[in-house]
C-alpha cells in the first residue's frame, strides 16, 4: 500500500474500498482503514471543500467510482427513473437517497441539499 498521488490512484482506491465495505470483516478489516485514511488524505489536498450540489455530487461519486447510469437503473430498480434523476427531471425521493446511502455508502445529508455549518 502507498500514498495517493493520481486522480487513478484515488479512483483505484475508492473502488477498492467500495469492494472491501462489502465484506463481512469490513469493521476489522485493516486495508479497508489504511485505504479510508490516504483516500481522506488525498481528498483533503485535491477535493475542494465546498458544498455540492446533490445532482453534482451523485455524479461525481458515480464517476468517481466508475459507476454508469446502469447501475444507478439497478440500484432504483428502472432504468427510467434512473434516467429521469441523473437528467434533472425527478428530484431524489427519500427512498433513492436511503438507498443511495445504504448500498453506495453516499452522504445522504449531501444528497438532500442539507448544508452543514461551517
Amino acid at each position: 500500500m502507498k500514498l495517493i498521488k493520481t486522480e487513478d490512484g484515488y479512483r483505484r482506491a475508492v473502488k477498492r474500498i467500495d469492494t472491501l465495505v462489502l465484506r463481512r470483516d469490513a469493521e476489522t478489516n485493516d486495508e479497508l482503514e489504511l485505504l479510508t485514511i490516504l483516500v481522506m488524505a488525498y481528498e483533503s489536498e485535491h477535493v475542494p471543500d465546498v458544498p455540492m450540489e446533490p445532482m453534482a455530487y451523485l455524479k461525481t461519486s458515480m464517476d468517481n467510482r466508475g459507476l454508469t447510469q446502469a447501475d444507478l437503473s439497478r440500484l432504483l430498480g428502472s432504468t427510467i427513473r434512473a434516467a429521469e434523476v441523473l437528467s434533472g427531471r425527478r428530484e431524489l425521493s427519500k427512498a433513492m437517497i436511503r438507498a443511495l446511502a445504504e448500498e453506495w455508502r453516499l452522504d445522504a445529508s449531501t444528497l438532500l441539499g442539507v448544508r452543514r455549518a461551517a
